[in-house]
C-alpha cells in the first residue's frame, strides 16, 4: 500500500526540504540559533526525497514494456464482431 504513495512523499519532502532552507536563510540573516537546525532538516529531507525519487526511477525503467510492431488482425473477424456477428461485406 506504501508504494502507491511513494511519489507522494517524495514531493512532500522536496518541498519541505526547500521550505525549511528558505527559513534556514531568514533566519541566518538574523543570527538565530535555530538557522542550523533548519538547514540540517533541509539537507535530511531534501536527501531522502531525491533517494525515494530515484528509487521511483528506477522502478518505471524496469516495469517498461515494449510492444512488437508485427501485430496483425484480420479485417473480416473485426467488422463482423463490430457489425454483431454478420459478415455483410
Amino acid at each position: 500500500m506504501l508504494k502507491n504513495y511513494k511519489l507522494h512523499f517524495a514531493a512532500a519532502l522536496v518541498v519541505q526540504s526547500v521550505t525549511f532552507f528558505v527559513l534556514f536563510c531568514a533566519l541566518w540573516c538574523k543570527k538565530k540559533s535555530l538557522a542550523a537546525t533548519f538547514l540540517a532538516v533541509s539537507a535530511a529531507s531534501g536527501a531522502t526525497g531525491a533517494v525515494l525519487i530515484s528509487q521511483l526511477k528506477k522502478e518505471l525503467s524496469e516495469t517498461t514494456v515494449e510492444f512488437d510492431d508485427d501485430f496483425e488482425m484480420d479485417e473480416a473477424a473485426l467488422k463482423g464482431s463490430l457489425n454483431g456477428g454478420d459478415n455483410e461485406e
